[in-house]
């Protein structure tokens, strides 16, 4: 028992330093957790305290250890991050402790210091108009005109974290000394707070007014395309003219990405695709207790995602030139079928009449069953497939327009989203062998005979030109990085006439170019970075 004890305090006594640090690093950088944060930091200390434990104690022992660390951490910790608000005053911002140097805390210390004389002096400002011209704003009103001004006197500042240390203790003092400035004013000179700022007329307000709710009505409206000119001469717009944008099947163009198997990314469009579907279903069961025929909550389970795709059959099958392209890569000559593919994305560009374009993404996409029907009582052929997904981005909009890019910043869904069984080149798949030809006609086999089985003879891969590592593996010179950077940039701009072609070709609209075009220069960014790496590669024992 005394053992015991002893290790319990210990274990208090580790408890208790690790919170008071915790908390130092709170009040010295600013960043402050909630309540349930601090409490969840608890729980992972209790947790790592079992652990450390586990071999040691039984598991009932093991069980009053974690109660009683428990019940320590709530009446003795907790308690502690309350008062550590109360004598150091801070906003309580979700953020995480950061260790802060004694050198940078003098320096935050100093800036807040500076920055609570300036808004004094605004604050001083404020209420000596407002005695002056009867004119008095709310509380948050003034709050918020302060609160811009800080953010302004630190926006040149480029320490974040310095940042986030004086707007922490900023927004906990301004309500109070504001509040209790103003009191006194209005003690010493009664007055309402009509919501009016000192410095401004009636007409200004009313003006400022009406121009800040026309440009709230025109925010979620058409700024582009035909009614560009209507909106740049409206003075207002009705509330209805808020709405959302919307595409039909004509407005979608589907486009498939697979890796290959030395590495590459094939991608198409897939024209015949007439329709995709896809369900998400996730298994949520009760629990139950005696006594309570009513569910007492739900637990998650298992997530599978799943759907659809039906194809226009013309007259070849939908996937015989990305069967051709993958085989050729692969080096194979075998016969195949669509399921045994591996995963490959699909992405679904949406791109309307009004220069509005949307993107909606499948990614890991299984084929598991195929079906097709001929028949007499039909118009047309369809090819329908059911398949398995491992994740899918929900339909949103892209910021661009027909004139160019709104956002530099906005990117589309890149091809790094690949599921983790995708992050390795698929290997080429198990064909089933196709037997060589020969100038003797093929025989009957004999049914008294076993059957033999047939040799194929595949292409024997050349470990110095196949081997994607080697590349890496050896130096290069300036020559040949420059010979393969170009080579590159034709690829790429050969890619860019393509679609430019393709799209004059089907109609496609302009959104569409840009999109490929973004997901091209993503591969080519990829092949550039490994021609760098490559290029700083030398024989072994030299530098670069």
């Amino acid at each position: 028992m005394a053992d015991n004890k002893i290790s319990l305090d210990k274990l208090k006594k580790e408890m208790n330093d690790t919170v008071i640090n915790y908390l130092r690093e709170s009040e010295t950088s600013g960043n402050t957790p909630t309540e349930e944060q601090f409490r969840e930091l608890g729980s992972r200390l209790v947790n790592n305290i079992g652990i450390e434990h586990k071999k040691e104690l039984g598991h009932e022992d093991l069980n009053i250890l974690k109660n009683t660390m428990t019940n320590y951490f709530e009446t003795a910790m907790v308690p502690k991050y309350k008062r550590s608000l109360r004598e150091h005053p801070r906003e309580v911002n979700g953020h995480w402790p950061k260790p802060v140097s004694d050198e940078a805390y003098k320096g935050y210390s100093k800036t807040l210091k500076e920055e609570k004389e300036a808004l004094i002096k605004d604050i001083k400002y404020l209420i000596r108009e407002s005695e002056r011209t009867n004119r008095t704003p709310t509380q948050a009103q003034a709050i918020s005109w302060l609160t811009e001004r800080m953010q302004k006197d630190l926006a040149n500042w480029s320490d974040e974290q310095g940042k986030r240390y004086v707007t922490s203790y900023v927004n906990a003092w301004l309500s109070g000394e504001y509040a209790k400035r103003m009191s006194q004013s209005q003690r010493n000179h009664p007055r309402k707070e009509n919501g009016h700022w000192p410095w401004k007329s009636d007409e200004e307000e009313q003006r400022e007014k009406e121009q800040k709710k026309a440009k709230d009505v025109l925010a979620g409206t058409q700024k582009s395309g035909p009614l560009k000119e209507f909106h740049s001469k409206a003075p207002f717009a009705s509330n209805y003219m808020k709405t959302y944008q919307s595409f039909s099947g004509y407005d979608m163009v589907c486009t498939i990405e697979m890796y290959m198997p030395k590495g590459g990314t094939y991608t198409q469009v897939i024209g015949e695709l007439q329709t995709i579907t896809y369900s998400i279903h996730q298994e949520k069961s009760p629990i139950r207790c005696l006594g309570d025929m009513n569910a007492k909550g739900y637990v998650f389970g298992p997530r599978t995602i799943a759907g659809t795709l039906i194809f226009t059959v013309f007259d070849r099958h939908w996937t015989t030139k990305m069967e051709k392209e993958y085989l050729a890569d692969a080096g194979v000559n075998a016969h195949m079928l669509a399921d045994e593919f591996p995963p490959f994305n699909l992405t679904i560009s949406c791109a309307n009449e009004y220069g509005h374009d949307a993107v909606c993404s499948i990614f890991g996409i299984t084929l598991v069953n195929e079906g097709q029907v001929m028949s007499i009582n039909d118009v047309f052929t369809e090819n329908t497939y059911q398949f398995y997904a491992t994740d899918i981005q929900y339909l949103a909009p892209v910021d661009v327009t027909m004139g160019g890019v709104k956002n530099p910043t906005a990117k589309l869904p890149q091809a790094e989203k690949m599921p983790p069984v995708l992050n390795k080149p698929p290997a080429a798949p198990r064909p089933r062998p196709i037997p060589e030809i020969v100038s003797t006609p093929p025989q009957k086999p004999d049914p008294e005979k076993p059957r033999e089985k047939e040799k194929v003879k595949l292409p024997v891969k050349n470990p110095q030109k196949d081997t994607p590592s080697t590349t890496e593996s050896q130096p290069m010179s300036d020559e040949e990085y420059k010979e393969k950077l170009a080579e590159l940039d034709a690829q790429l701009k050969k890619a860019e006439d393509s679609y430019k072609k393709t799209a004059k070709e089907k109609g496609y609209p302009p959104a569409w170019v840009r999109i490929m075009m973004q997901r091209t220069k993503t591969t080519y960014q990829r092949k550039k970075e490994a021609l760098d790496r490559a290029r700083k590669v030398t024989k072994k024992g030299e530098t670069v």
